[in-house]
Order: C-alpha cells, then sequence, then structure tokens
C-alpha cells in the first residue's frame, strides 16, 4: 500500500525554524563547536528551536580511510567529540531554547554500512552485500532489532528525530539476495517502525526514486533536491529549479524539503523565499565564517520560533509547467497558498531569475496564477509595499536581473476586504491566525506583534484592542497606532496584543 503526503501529520517540529550542522563544520563537530554556534545565532536573535547533528558525530572503524569505506562501530557517538555522550549535548541546548535534537546517519548505518565485527551480537540483523558492506537485513524484516536497539539508546541520550540519508543507494548492499521492491519495503518498515516505536520523527534524504518514497509508512518530509551547496551562483539556480519542479509530483507523497542554507549566501534571500513558500522545513547552517544576516532569519520565523508556514507545498505556476526556466529567458515563478480561519485561502507567489546566462527577464504575476473564481484581488509586492486591485486574468508586470527575486501576496476581496497580514514575515498572512467579518468591522487574531497590513478600501475605521484605543499616526511611529491610506490599513501592534478590532464608521 502506497501511503500518500494527506494520509500522515506534518511533524511538529518542522513547524519551527532549524539548523543543520552540515555545512558549517562537515565532519569535523565536536559538543563545543555546536553549542557555541547555536548560542551566538540565539544570542543574535535568531529563533532557532531545532538542531541536528550532521555527518562526523559517529564512533567508526576505518575512519582514516575515505568517507565511502568508512563503517558505523558504536550506537553512541564518538566519546573524544562528545565526552558526556549526546545527554550533556542535548541539556545544554535545551538550556538555550532548543526544543528537538536531532541526528543524522545513513539508511545503512553510515556510507561503508555497518562493522561486523563491532556488532556481533546482531550477525542475524545484518546482511552482506556483493561489495561486502554490510547494512541492516531486509529479509523478514530481521533488521527492525538493530534500528529498535538503537534508537533506544538515542532516545536515552535526549535525540527526538532522525535524518536518514542515501536512502537511494539501498538496492546496492542487497542486490542478488531479495527482490529490488521486497527488500527496500521491508526496509523501511524495519526502519520506521522502530524510529516511530520509539518516538522519533524522521527527515529523509537522498531518497527520490520510487522504492522509497512507495514505502514510506509514517514519515512524510524528503528532501526534494540534490545538496545546497554554499556561495555557488549556478548551483543556486538549478537548486531552486529542480525543488521547485520536483515539488509538481513529489509532494503527492512527502512535503518537500528545500534543504538547509546559510543566511549569508551571495544568494541567500532568493534560497530563503523559496524556502518559506515551500511549506518543508526550513532551518539554516550559518558557521564562524559568516556573520548570520538576522534581518533575513526574522523573516523566515515568527518571534517564538514558529514558521509562518503555507498550507499547500509550493507549486510551479501553469504557464512555467513545461517551460525551460534556466535555458530561457522566463523566470521561475511559484506559488502557495495560506489559509486564515474565518476568511479563507489567500495565495503566495514568489519569482526567481535563474537563467543560466544571467539574461534580463520579464515576469508577469496575475492572480489567476493561484486561482480560478472570476472576482477581484488584492495583490501585494512584498517586497516593495505597493498593491493594486485586479480581476482574475489581469497583470502585473516588470523586470528581473540575475537572481533577483519577487514576493507577492494574493488575496481575494471578499466583504470588501484584501488580506496582506504581517509584513515583517515573507508568508505575511500566516501572521493572522483568524478573522471575523463583521457588517461593522473585522476582528483579527494575531500570531505575533509587528506590522499588519488589510485592504479595506474606501471605508473611515477605528482600532483598538484589548489593551486600549490605537491612535492614528501617518509615520506609525510606535506600537498602538494605525494609518489608512488609498484603502489600505496599516497598524502596528502592542506587545502582547492577541486581538485587534476594526470598526467601520461608515
Amino acid at each position: 500500500m502506497i501511503t500518500l503526503c494527506d494520509d500522515t501529520t506534518f511533524s511538529a517540529l518542522f513547524t519551527y525554524l532549524g539548523r543543520s550542522s552540515s555545512n558549517t563544520f562537515l565532519h569535523d563537530i565536536a559538543n563545543k563547536k555546536i553549542v557555541d554556534m547555536v548560542r551566538k545565532l540565539i544570542d543574535k536573535g535568531a529563533p532557532i528551536r531545532f538542531v541536528i547533528i550532521d555527518d562526523g558525530w559517529h564512533t567508526l572503524k576505518d575512519k582514516e580511510k575515505v568517507v565511502f569505506a568508512r563503517r558505523l562501530a558504536s550506537f553512541l557517538p564518538d566519546a573524544s567529540k562528545f565526552p558526556g555522550g549526546f545527554r550533556a549535548l542535548v541539556e545544554e541546548l535545551h538550556k538555550l531554547g532548543i526544543r528537538w535534537v536531532g541526528v543524522w546517519h545513513t539508511l545503512q548505518g553510515y556510507w561503508g554500512g555497518v562493522d561486523p565485527e563491532a556488532f556481533k551480537e546482531y550477525e542475524g540483523c545484518l546482511i552482506k552485500g556483493q561489495d561486502g558492506r554490510y547494512m541492516p537485513s531486509p529479509i523478514e524484516l530481521k533488521g527492525f532489532k538493530f534500528y529498535h536497539d538503537w534508537y533506544v539508546k538515542l532516545t536515552s541520550e535526549g535525540i527526538s528525530f532522525l535524518k536518514v540519508d542515501n536512502q537511494n543507494d539501498q538496492p546496492r548492499f542487497y542486490a542478488g539476495q531479495i527482490p529490488a521492491m521486497e527488500g527496500a519495503r521491508n526496509i523501511h518498515y524495519c526502519l520506521q517502525g522502530a524510529a516511530y516505536g520509539t518516538g522519533l520523527e524522521i527527515l529523509n534524504c537522498m531518497c527520490m526514486t520510487p522504492e522509497n518514497f512507495f514505502n514510506w509508512i509514517v514519515s512524510n518530509v524528503s528532501r526534494a533536491s540534490v545538496d545546497y551547496i554554499p556561495k555557488w551562483k549556478a548551483g543556486a539556480k538549478l537548486h531552486l529549479m529542480f525543488c521547485v519542479y520536483n515539488s509538481l509530483w513529489y509532494s503527492l507523497f512527502t512535503w518537500p524539503d528545500f534543504d538547509m542554507f546559510m543566511s549569508y549566501d551571495p544568494y541567500a534571500w532568493p534560497h530563503a523565499i523559496f524556502r518559506a513558500i515551500s511549506g518543508g522545513p526550513v532551518y539554516i547552517t550559518d558557521g564562524p565564517l559568516g556573520e548570520p544576516n538576522i534581518e533575513l532569519i526574522s523573516k523566515l520565523a515568527l518571534s517564538d520560533g514558529k514558521l509562518p508556514r503555507p498550507d499547500t507545498p509550493a507549486m510551479p505556476s501553469r504557464d512555467i509547467i513545461f517551460e525551460d526556466v534556466y535555458n530561457d529567458a522566463i523566470p521561475l515563478k511559484a506559488w502557495s497558498k495560506a489559509i486564515i480561519e474565518g476568511f479563507g485561502e489567500v495565495g503566495i507567489i514568489a519569482l526567481v531569475n535563474v537563467n543560466k546566462d544571467g539574461v534580463v527577464e520579464r515576469f508577469n504575476v496575475k492572480p489567476s496564477d493561484v486561482f480560478s473564481e472570476d472576482t477581484e484581488y488584492l495583490v501585494y509586492d512584498w517586497r516593495d509595499g505597493s498593491f493594486r486591485i485586479l480581476k482574475l486574468n489581469e497583470s502585473i508586470d516588470g523586470e528581473l536581473k540575475e537572481l533577483d527575486w519577487k514576493l507577492f501576496i494574493v488575496s481575494p476581496i471578499k466583504a470588501g476586504i484584501g488580506v496582506v497580514g504581517l509584513t515583517k514575515v515573507f508568508i505575511s498572512p500566516k501572521g493572522i491566525s483568524r478573522m471575523r467579518i463583521l457588517d461593522n468591522g473585522v476582528i483579527l487574531y494575531l500570531e505575533d506583534q509587528g506590522l499588519f497590513k488589510l485592504y479595506i478600501g474606501d471605508r473611515e475605521v477605528t482600532v483598538r484592542s484589548e489593551s486600549g484605543a490605537y491612535e492614528v499616526d501617518e509615520r506609525l511611529s510606535r506600537p498602538g497606532t494605525y494609518y489608512l491610506k488609498d484603502g489600505m490599513l496599516s497598524i502596528l501592534s502592542k506587545e502582547g496584543d492577541k486581538v485587534v478590532i476594526i470598526e467601520f464608521k461608515r
């Protein structure tokens, strides 16, 4: 039986901003390095809430050899790097405000598999491949005990989720001993059953082949691309293109993960925009060699670290599905939707110029990129704050230079109201959790403090909250003020205000 994305529950931990150690330290990780980097990010204002301890933590056999020849030799981390085990690290990270700590490993244990001498007691749980490598056995689900015992150790150390890599390589380990699809089904049942039986969530990686995504019975977050490579212009273009186009079909089975990125990458803004709209996890890999871009990071998450996450995966717009956006002068355009209780769907459209030659491109954005109902729409340019009221097939046009980007909020006009939301984050509509549209006004239920925008047309209003009346201030110079211009109501909420009431005078 194939499990579709809609049949599973999106993990709570991936609704928050995270951080991975991968590009930061490569294999050279250790307890102190991880804690110091997380502390630096949090002290500077990055509200990260989960941490992935990537490759480099394992106790290995043959670690002097090339990485693909190294084999897993223990369930516990390398004591020279983590002298207190994971428990000491997890406790330190929890004190910094990190709620979840996860570890990376390959489906086979490590790149070179498992060292049979180190795991003699699991001899009956392992299978030897044609190339001499060992991994947990898919035959008769024998590998389940290996994964289960490993995960019991990890959870006892405070680990709460896994990143499981190298899934595409599994058939080479058991080729000739069990049919490929039977082996894949069994090994995923072993791993996922052991993980979820011990309370561990899973982020799948290197896994975009049918023998993998046909057999994920519970996990539903998975990498949608090759690895992110920092500071590589061509790589940024290809990475974003791969992620968006792969999501068209991959999102049937899983929430696509666009991978980590560095906030100080020269191309960090388009990387950030498309991760924000993806609907999947968002996590950075900032390290000691660069200064975190807090201005950018703060636009990915609310103050408590929660993602203002779209309710649908990002998809390529219909007008580019059969186009070559890398070789031709056509922008990459993706859309998603955010649902606000009491209002309904609001569209989000992201564009970026990924042309391989860097030529200037013309773009157009229409409400019909997201919606089909023949009505009027507010189309808000997140980047410059301009807006227009358009019919379904009317467009906003412009130009994009190489790796330049645009982000638009597209809201149906309902009862004369169009929603932008909390403008300090990319996915602005998700700054509002709920709305009540009344005959004489609107009640907004806020997710965070900041500047909110709502199109209300030709109306006079007053604004108040439970803490008292808001004042008119054209400059919005302090919290608790609002201003109406050209039909767009801007409200700078007060700290702690969760409900704002807008009353129409006429």
